[in-house]
């Protein structure tokens, strides 16, 4: 396991960023290999692109403003689970980190989303500084992020885990070509295959308003693929707690 080395009862702030680093890579990599997910910067922005009532992901690793390339993937349930851990440790992190930083005004929107009783606490003109910092792209921090040494986020690149891993011959989409090669090779259809890989071009959408590609049906086919491809290849829900 990554977290095998990891104890969290140390609360150094050095194994406070390496347990929450090497989490991240896990629930990543788990994400990755079982969705098909591209290796992007930034990955999986937004937890509300996650539907917990019929397990489903929205995913936008490759898409322009027009949301063309947007496709919805069912994931399995172990991911599922994962992301809701890591939802619930993200959330104690971001506690932990406001209290280490209090005599500070933090004015994200990474702090806004998981802390709208800080409104409550600000005047009016800091509660527009805050409303106009959550609208500049630079400061939405995604659902995945790194800590850095200082405690300050660190925006997730492949290049960085893949350093952090030391694997070698590792690289950034492995994970989506280790999701199609089980696919293929266990029989799932090819159009199914593709739908959550997200390939298709103009006339060929799966989840187009003409299309024949019901994403009921896509469901009902892949789920069995996924359950089966997370009991073999061993992957785990872990729960981090602080």
């Amino acid at each position: 396991s990554l977290l095998s080395d990891i104890n969290m009862q140390e609360r150094s702030s050095d194994r406070i960023v390496r347990a929450h680093n090497m989490y991240t890579i896990y629930t990543l990599l788990f994400l990755n290999y079982t969705t098909g997910y591209r290796g992007v910067k930034s990955p999986l922005r937004n937890f509300c692109d996650y539907d917990a009532s019929i397990k489903s992901l929205l995913i936008k690793d490759k898409d322009n403003v027009d949301g063309y390339m947007t496709r919805i993937v069912h994931i399995p349930s172990a991911l599922a689970i994962q992301l809701e851990y890591y939802n619930e440790y993200r959330k104690s992190l971001m506690n932990m980190l406001n209290l280490i930083n209090r005599d500070l005004k933090i004015t994200n929107a990474f702090s806004l989303n998981l802390h709208p009783n800080l409104l409550k606490q600000c005047n009016a003109v800091e509660i527009e500084n805050i409303k106009a910092t959550y609208h500049k792209r630079d400061y939405c921090f995604p659902f995945l992020f790194f800590l850095k040494q200082n405690m300050e986020f660190n925006e997730i690149k492949p290049s960085k885990y893949i350093d952090m891993l030391s694997w070698k011959g590792m690289e950034g989409n492995s994970g989506r070509h280790f999701f199609r090669t089980y696919l293929v090779q266990h029989g799932c259809k090819t159009e199914i295959i593709d739908a959550a890989m997200g390939h298709w071009e103009h006339g060929n959408e799966p989840y187009g308003p003409y299309s024949c590609l019901s994403p009921h049906f896509i469901k009902k086919e892949i789920k069995p693929y996924l359950e089966n491809m997370v009991q073999e290849c061993g992957w785990q829900t872990i729960r981090m707690e602080l």
